[in-house]
């Protein structure tokens, strides 16, 4: 039966990543391929038309992150509560622990999410022409996935049902949608409440993937500022404006290398949590 629902589930990632990449066709080329014009090419350069196709291009970027998310805390909160009584039964009756159970199911979640991240980037990756290598892509959303599921265990073995878990879910999908910076730029949020984007998973996942797909924004950057340095804005005005665009959703404030270490260290922490707060909540079952 749990074989038919994960073939179910991933079917159904598959159609809905064909679906964005049938919505977003060809956006990761239209932005700067004369053929799309007008855009940001030299032959075609519009400043209107080259901001909205190339927003058009991180839009489906971090879809593909959001989406995965999303399903990640699905599959924290089924993990631990599709066995929570045998789990509590069988604790009690000295078969094994908190932390060993939490291992082998960890095994299996590594295994299902890395199919999921599969399917989803495959389904949008040749449809929508994006340009980051599909492994590095497909590394930073596994990542981000697994640290996100990471944050909802800490929650969900708190929950004693799997209704109970359910409806703590809202907390971590809108604790990280608003502070990722796919709502509004992080510095537009206020000054006290923008700590949060350091304990978000999806805020360093979507930078990771930024990195990762607009590489060659980065590249033609350092190559028009060592050019023309103080006129850079003016001499290369389509690479200035991807260059700010990214800036706002705070691609530029880390490197890749940083974000893939803070989404393990993450991932490490909050499943420590996680296994201790299951811990205590299995260690009187009775």
């Amino acid at each position: 039966r749990q074989c038919r629902e994960i073939i179910g589930t991933h079917v159904i990632l598959f159609i809905v990543a064909l679906l964005y990449g049938w919505f977003f066709f060809q956006n990761g080329r239209k932005d700067d391929d004369p053929l799309y014009g007008p855009n940001c090419s030299p032959e075609a350069w519009s400043a209107a038309d080259c901001s909205a196709k190339f927003s058009a291009h991180i839009a489906i970027v971090s879809l593909v992150s959001l989406n995965m998310m999303l399903v990640s805390l699905n599959i924290a909160i089924d993990i631990l509560h599709r066995e929570r009584a045998v789990l509590v039964r069988e604790i009690a009756s000295g078969y094994y622990t908190a932390f060993t159970f939490f291992l082998s199911k960890s095994m299996f979640e590594v295994l299902l999410s890395s199919t999921n991240a599969l399917v989803s980037l495959l389904g949008v990756y040749f449809l929508v022409g994006l340009r980051g290598s599909v492994i590095r892509l497909f590394f930073g959303v596994e990542l981000m996935a697994l640290s996100s599921s990471s944050l909802m265990y800490c929650l969900s073995a708190t929950a004693p049902t799997r209704e109970a878990a359910a409806g703590m879910a809202i907390l971590p999908q809108v604790l990280q949608f608003a502070f990722s910076g796919l709502l509004v730029p992080t510095n537009l949020i206020p000054h006290s409440l923008q700590w949060l984007k350091w304990i978000c998973p999806l805020y360093y996942g979507i930078g990771l993937v930024l990195k990762t797909e607009f590489e060659y924004v980065f590249k033609e950057a350092a190559g028009c500022q060592a050019e023309f340095a103080g006129n850079f804005t003016q001499e290369c005005p389509a690479v200035a404006l991807k260059y700010q665009t990214l800036r706002l959703h705070d691609a530029l404030q880390r490197d890749g290398t940083e974000d893939a270490l803070t989404l393990f260290v993450l991932l490490v922490v909050y499943r420590l949590i996680a296994v201790l707060i299951l811990y205590r909540r299995t260690r009187f079952a009775v």
